[in-house]
């Protein structure tokens, strides 16, 4: 029952697609109005109609009683468009729904072509539509043109070579890097804050991999020689020395720095400086609080990584660890 009673209110509402209700409203505001909104989506539209090679070439400058004025500074491509007016024709009106244009006329450029705006639109327009599309590099970098100082940098790099066939592949390396880093940084590349090579915005730190990878090497040295001096640090400890250092580093290096230190002590020497220093990196336990117990307890837990001599027997666990014994205490 209620449902019918939508159905019945549904069509009172009004609800329509915008696509229903926009041309009602253009010619709502008058026939002016009408016309110029049409003519500057034709205008507008032109690269989309016409495609990019035209497009580049020739500009729109606005209509006039149905004729279509043209710019284009290239003989050749203006002679092309000629060629092809019945076909572009087509096109326009086609785009439009109606005959709006009527023929063309290649001619000056204006002072204020109707059609201003229109390279910032179809940028725009272009750009979005890129995010969308997977880039394909190779493609992108044999269409992009490089500049005659470019060139004539790369001749000069390439000509201090002798050999004739190497130089000139050398030189074709050289453009093709430039043609590289030109497609990078209309992809938002940026430049390295320590080397200035182009690097991904991806990236993190706003730094290239290979400086990336130096720097958490960095990190990695600092934490670690903190730890060596001052091995019973925590993380927030180590952190006031090494502000950049991360938890995950921090355990990662005392992990490496356990392994390596273990592998070095000898199981049946538990009171040697080496052992005792171990267990103080591992349990983060401080010199003050080091006992017996508790290097008993770490060696122990550690006893497979620890040196054993050929003769050493390994004691059984309550030898070490008596029944009932306080987990407090081996803290």
């Amino acid at each position: 029952m209620a449902r019918a009673g939508m159905e019945q209110r549904t069509p009172q509402l009004g609800l329509e697609m915008t696509k229903n209700i926009l041309p009602r409203w253009i010619q709502a505001k008058g026939k002016k109005f009408a016309s110029d909104f049409y003519e500057h989506q034709l205008l507008w539209s032109w690269a989309a109609i016409v495609g990019p090679v035209i497009a580049k070439q020739v500009e729109p400058m606005g209509i006039r009683g149905g004729v279509l004025y043209l710019y284009g500074p290239n003989p050749v491509m203006n002679h092309e468009v000629r060629m092809m007016e019945t076909q572009i024709l087509e096109k326009l009106n086609e785009a439009a729904k109606c005959d709006m244009v009527k023929s063309l006329y290649i001619g000056r450029r204006w002072e204020h072509p109707d059609s201003a705006g229109r390279e910032k639109i179809h940028s725009e327009l272009v750009e979005k539509q890129r995010g969308k599309e997977p880039l394909h590099l190779g493609k992108a970098i044999q269409q992009t043109n490089l500049t005659e100082a470019e060139l004539e940098k790369a001749r000069k790099l390439a000509s201090r070579v002798e050999d004739e066939d190497l130089r000139v592949r050398l030189q074709t390396l050289y453009q093709r890097q430039e043609q590289l880093e030109k497609v990078r940084r209309r992809q938002g590349w940026h430049p390295c804050k320590e080397c200035g090579a182009l690097c991904d915005p991806k990236e993190e730190g706003g730094l290239c991999p290979n400086c990336a990878r130096k720097r958490r090497e960095t990190i990695r040295y600092q934490v670690a020689q903190t730890l060596r001096d001052v091995p019973w640090l925590r993380y927030p400890e180590v952190q006031r020395y090494v502000p950049e250092a991360r938890p995950q580093v921090v355990r990662d290096v005392r992990a490496d720095m356990v392994r390596s230190l273990a592998s070095k002590i000898n199981i049946a020497e538990p009171e040697d400086m080496a052992a005792k220093r171990l267990v103080m990196l591992y349990r983060c336990v401080p010199p003050e609080r080091l006992t017996e117990n508790v290097i008993r307890r770490t060696l122990y837990r550690l006893r497979f990584m620890l040196y054993r001599p050929p003769d050493y027997t390994m004691p059984r666990r309550y030898e070490v660890i008596p029944w009932g014994g306080s987990k407090k205490e081996a803290r």
